[in-house]
């Protein structure tokens, strides 16, 4: 085979090759993913007002007529209690739901309360027969887990202190107060609580400080004539830190040789001073 078809077909060859080199088929592999957040979600549920009416003492509770009232979920998920006719020696008794709403286990933290401050001091919850303030006996609920599409179910027997009067218990045909849960996730411990900076302490005013602006001596008519010094000035309060707050100007008359002018600024004393020996000083 001559040089020259020999070199031809070897040319062919190579375009076939890479031909094929380029006809491998290619393909772009693609993942998607789609990730659902938790949600922490906490209400009162499936409240209601159970009975009320006199409470004795290691007797426990007597029902009657006269104590009446209502319990509900505010659009917030916050307990609502309204309570009638309440008075020294009586009880309420409520029942309600606390309920994990959300998609992940939670833990009750703490309560607050709402209501008449005054009227909420006279009363307790008493729990196995011991009385407890409102704060005490919902501090037990703390750190309680429920888990998800779960409940805690909680009967309330509040009672107004025996020994309450007009002073400490206003006298009123309605008593209401608003019960208010936070809570957290599950395995919250608190380590990621941020502790914030503290809140910069005010300037500590440390006293006077004068500025004198204008000086005038002279002395009075006659051969005895008592010399004297008439000076101007601002006075300023000065700080621990911080610019000095200026108070006023100032204007002496006239100070007799030995004599001082005087005046009080919240606590500090500004004196100034014709000294013996014609100097002024303060």
């Amino acid at each position: 085979m001559k040089k020259s078809k020999f070199l031809a077909l070897v040319l062919v060859v190579a375009i076939m090759l890479m031909g094929a080199g380029y006809a491998f088929w290619m393909e772009d592999l693609k993942i998607y993913a789609t990730v659902n957040t938790g949600e922490l979600a906490f209400t009162f549920a499936n409240a209601e007002f159970k009975n009320g009416g006199d409470y004795v003492i290691h007797g426990g509770p007597v029902a009657n007529d006269y104590v009446s009232g209502e319990v509900s979920i505010a659009e917030d998920g916050a307990l609502n209690i309204i309570l009638n006719n309440l008075h020294p020696g009586s009880y309420a008794l409520v029942k309600f739901d606390m309920k994990n709403i959300g998609t992940i286990p939670l833990k009750l933290t703490d309560f607050v309360f709402e209501g008449e401050n005054a009227n909420l001091d006279q009363i307790v919850v008493v729990a196995d027969g011991e009385p407890l303030s409102l704060e005490e006996y919902f501090k037990t609920l703390e750190g309680i887990s429920i888990d998800v599409d779960g409940s805690k179910t909680i009967e309330l027997l509040l009672a107004v202190k025996k020994c309450a009067t007009e002073e400490n218990f206003e006298e009123k045909e309605s008593f209401d107060f608003t019960v208010k849960g936070n809570v957290r996730q599950y395995n919250d411990d608190g380590s990621c609580e941020v502790t914030p900076d503290p809140e910069p302490e005010d300037p500590v005013k440390t006293g006077l400080k004068f500025v004198k602006t204008y000086e005038c001596k002279g002395k009075d008519q006659g051969h005895n004539g008592k010399q004297w010094v008439e000076v101007k000035g601002r006075v300023y309060y000065t700080f621990s830190e911080g610019e000095d707050e200026f108070i006023e100007n100032i204007d002496t008359g006239k100070i007799y040789k030995g004599k001082s002018w005087s005046k009080n600024y919240d606590g500090y004393k500004l004196e100034i001073t014709y000294n013996n020996n014609g100097a002024i000083s303060w």
